[in-house]
């Protein structure tokens, strides 16, 4: 499993506007089994569009991937439990 902490804000930095090719390149490993993307903000950034939802457009097909957890938190305290509780589902 790897484990990716970002704020998700792809504007600031023009290199993180390449995530989609990086996700592709894990999800293609043989041994990823699982990719989960912690500390996306569901608060809206600019223009109005939420921070996870710039984001998941940035991953493109991959965000489609069922080996892709995404998990929105406003702070790092609710990191873990959103972790836990999509774990818990992927595993069912």
């Amino acid at each position: 499993m790897t484990v990716l902490f970002t704020d998700g804000a792809l504007l600031d930095d023009p290199k993180r506007a390449g995530i989609g090719g990086v996700v592709k390149g894990y999800l293609g490993a043989q041994d990823t089994r699982l990719l989960f993307v912690a500390g996306l903000s569901p608060e809206a950034g600019a223009g109005g569009v939420s921070i996870r939802d710039s984001f998941v457009k940035a991953l493109g097909a991959s965000a489609a991937e069922k080996r892709v957890l995404l998990a929105g938190a406003y702070d790092l305290s609710n990191v873990y439990p959103s972790f836990a509780n999509l774990v818990k589902a992927a595993r069912r």
